[in-house]
């Protein structure tokens, strides 16, 4: 989160490294950058705080088999902020001018778009395998699978983010199953 002092008439953010802050005048950038600071009278600027560092976002899917048994695939998915000027002209990542706090949620909203495309990427993977082939499938190369899949998804290019890795634990099937 980006610090704000104030003094009467300006005020002065300092953000840090893992922040790519873009701050705008009348629709003109003025400042952009990870760990900036500067000087900004707040009547006249727009402030943006986009985080470029890595993110996890713990996913929980269900799939259901070609033998109709239902399977939870639990899994991680790690990404990052790559094009943070995209991702700010996409998502709301104002700040406000006296808190340096997002006025919106824009982490929940990029997570959800995250995990929207994992779930159709894991279904994907998934698909047309039974129970017993989807139980004993090898959870690395499920990994890779997807992360591929997700690499290329337009809905998470389109917002600047790229996929690092996903990681799955141990697949379940339902519980009356599995007894």
């Amino acid at each position: 989160m980006a610090t704000i002092s104030t003094l009467p008439f300006v005020r002065h953010l300092r953000a840090g490294e893992a922040s790519h802050i873009r701050h705008l005048v009348g629709g003109t950038p003025k400042h952009s950058g990870a760990g900036a600071a500067f000087w900004f009278r707040p009547m006249t600027a727009v402030i943006s705080e986009i985080p470029v560092d890595d993110r996890e976002r713990p996913i929980l899917i269900q799939v259901r088999t070609t033998d109709l048994q239902q399977v939870a695939v639990p899994g991680v998915v790690t990404y990052r902020v790559v094009d943070p000027d995209l991702a700010a002209t996409r998502v709301d990542f104002s700040i406000d001018l006296g808190t340096g706090g997002w006025t919106q949620t824009p982490l929940e909203t990029m997570g959800a778009v995250v995990h929207g495309a994992a779930a159709e990427a894991v279904t994907t993977a998934l698909a047309g395998l039974d129970l017993r082939a989807a139980l004993t499938a090898d959870l690395g190369a499920l990994g890779n699978q997807v992360t591929t899949q997700l690499a290329s998804d337009p809905r998470l290019t389109s917002l600047g983010i790229a996929i690092i890795g996903i990681r799955f634990a141990l697949l379940r099937p339902e519980p009356d199953v599995e007894r």
